[in-house]
């Protein structure tokens, strides 16, 4: 296991704000705020990076002897999630990168733990069925490996993710977004699949499947790193003005 690398001081994004700052031709605009809040807004572990990833696909549904999946009758049905994430609210200090051994198993891409207290928010519904962060269980990749979510990126990073693994369960309702397979000898990888169980009923499951999920993140400006790039923006906009 590895410590988690700190954010990048000064990222190709914050040299581009700056470049527009000095730009005397450049109105500073909410769009520029918005901006600089999510260039500057993580620079520091301790500081709150806030962001919403969005997950959203089709399932081919496949049914036993029910019309449908919790109320989608199939035999396609799409599917969007969302869940917010405070990274100063992480406790999961688990980072393995590409070629790390986790015990039998290498790692095939970079994992990065994270704990149930960093989600702030979610909308996990498919159907008649919700799920909440307090359905999380927890995952093992690996011998001393754990977490109750893992993704391939360090979000604090700003660095969107490309595959991950949450794994839901409420009473006989259950949902993985994503995938964790190896685990026992050769490759460990994260894969961007999603997988929704019913398991009501006597004759087995009915489920929904797909093997490819789009994920997108947004940064969530908070008052405190929207203000203060405003502040920033606003004292470089004075002294121009002045010169």
């Amino acid at each position: 296991m590895r410590d988690r690398p700190s954010p990048v001081g000064f990222t190709r994004e914050k040299e581009t704000i700056r470049m527009q700052i000095l730009n005397p031709a450049r109105a500073i605009t909410a769009p520029a705020l918005i901006a600089a809040a999510a260039a500057f807004g993580t620079t520091s572990t301790a500081s709150a990076s806030i962001y919403e990833l969005t997950f959203s696909g089709t399932y081919d549904v496949q049914l036993l002897l029910s019309s449908d999946l919790f109320g989608e009758p199939g035999p396609t049905a799409s599917f969007q999630y969302s869940i917010t994430i405070d990274t100063s609210l992480d406790t999961n200090t688990e980072a393995y990168l590409t070629g790390d051994t986790i015990g039998p198993s290498t790692a095939a891409n970079d994992y990065y733990g994270y704990s149930a207290s960093s989600i702030i928010a979610s909308s996990i519904t498919f159907g008649s069925q919700t799920f909440d962060v307090g359905d999380l269980s927890g995952l093992q990749i690996g011998p001393g490996a754990s977490a109750d979510f893992w993704l391939d990126t360090d979000i604090s990073t700003g660095a969107t993710p490309t595959a991950f693994w949450f794994r839901f369960e409420d009473g006989t309702a259950a949902l993985s977004l994503g995938q964790g397979v190896g685990g026992g000898g050769g490759s460990s990888s994260l894969l961007p699949s999603s997988t929704i169980v019913d398991n009501s009923s006597f004759f087995g499951p009915e489920f929904g499947t797909t093997n490819q999920t789009t994920i997108s993140m947004q940064f969530i400006p908070t008052p405190g790193t929207l203000g203060a790039a405003a502040a920033g923006l606003l004292l470089v906009s004075a002294r121009r003005r002045r010169a």
